[in-house]
């Protein structure tokens, strides 16, 4: 089977619902669409799109680790933002989307997908199709910095709030004991039987990649996703010269990411990463050589790398001009190159 089928042609999530028990629903100010994944066109993929009363930039947006959007998603009385056309995705094998849910494997494209889907469908509502901001917390602030890394010139700013950076550590160190099981199914082992699968699904390790500007903002007191991986996030990047700015709540967090924040404090929080985001009007540009970390793909406006499994990880160096890649790890697999 080939590696794009390998998740795509899973059974369903047992806490999933198939596509047919939901009708499409709109409102005035929201639609709850569904468009086919790029992976498979048979996945059938939810997400809701929120209509701007004019032409703004997209801003797109993944649940939590154990979420998904809802009904209450569309059940708005006004818009839900004047900056940006705010997309809401639901990857796949959660509430609305079939499939099986993967751990920053294929359901990252899932979130490109929706985008795209954006682009063609509600081009009315777009100023500027090229900027794409991306703002997410707790396990979608984890699938931001997979996503910045593994589609490094694709968005122009982003926000990881309490994000999980390492999922090999995360796993070793669960202190709430409710990410183990999940973890086990939706990577398919533990980081210890393979610990290149943990590695292409964290953006710590992928970091290299980075081109678009992040804004990290974690609890210092946060139990469930522990401020460490922010802080290793940040410190690696900025290490590699990345444009990383970090915002520690001090006395914030517990079993909740921001317990004991006041309502002030998150207002604030909020205003800092709208403004972070804002501050950058162009998406970012691919050097015409370099080296890059693939964890299972990457995706370029240039040319698009897919290992031989979305477990597999290794080193490239790429040249676009001359149209070439060479592999730099000991990876030993196949790969499949696709120049634009």
């Amino acid at each position: 089977m080939a590696w794009d089928e390998q998740l795509s042609k899973a059974p369903l999530n047992k806490k999933a619902k198939k596509r047919g028990d939901y009708e499409l629903q709109t409102t005035e100010y929201a639609d709850l669409v569904y468009h086919p994944s790029s992976t498979d066109p048979e996945l059938m993929l939810a997400a809701v799109f929120y209509k701007p009363v004019k032409k703004l930039p997209i801003m797109v947006t993944t649940h939590g680790w154990h979420g998904s959007i809802t009904h209450d998603d569309i059940d708005v009385e006004s818009p839900k933002s004047d900056k940006f056309f705010i997309i809401k995705v639901d990857m796949r094998g959660r509430a609305f989307s079939d499939g099986f849910p993967d751990c920053n494997g294929l359901e990252l494209v899932d979130v490109i997908d929706a985008v795209e889907y954006a682009k063609k469908n509600y081009a009315q509502y777009i100023s500027d199709p090229e900027i794409v901001y991306l703002r997410a917390g707790s396990g979608g602030g984890g699938n931001v910095l997979a996503l910045i890394n593994k589609f490094p010139d694709y968005f122009t700013s982003a926000s990881s709030e309490c994000g999980i950076s390492d999922y090999a550590a995360w796993y070793r160190n669960d202190e709430v004991g409710e990410f183990l099981d999940e973890m086990d199914e939706w990577i398919g082992c533990t980081p210890d039987e393979d610990p290149h699968a943990y590695m292409g699904r964290s953006g710590y390790y992928l970091c290299e990649n980075q081109l678009t500007p992040v804004y990290l903002v974690h609890g210092e007191l946060d139990e469930r996703v522990p401020a460490e991986h922010s802080r290793r996030y940040v410190a690696r990047a900025k290490g590699f010269g990345k444009t990383c700015e970090y915002l520690e709540l001090k006395d914030i967090g517990g079993r909740g990411h921001y317990s004991n924040a006041s309502p002030e404090t998150l207002k604030e929080m909020a205003e800092g990463i709208e403004r972070f985001l804002l501050r950058y009007s162009e998406p970012p540009k691919l050097p015409q050589h370099g080296e890059v970390k693939v964890g299972g793909y990457l995706r370029t406006h240039a040319f698009s790398i897919e290992l031989e499994s979305v477990r597999d990880f290794a080193s490239i160096e790429y040249n676009i001009k001359e149209k070439e890649i060479k592999l730099l790890s000991d990876y030993s697999g196949e790969f499949k190159v696709e120049w634009k």
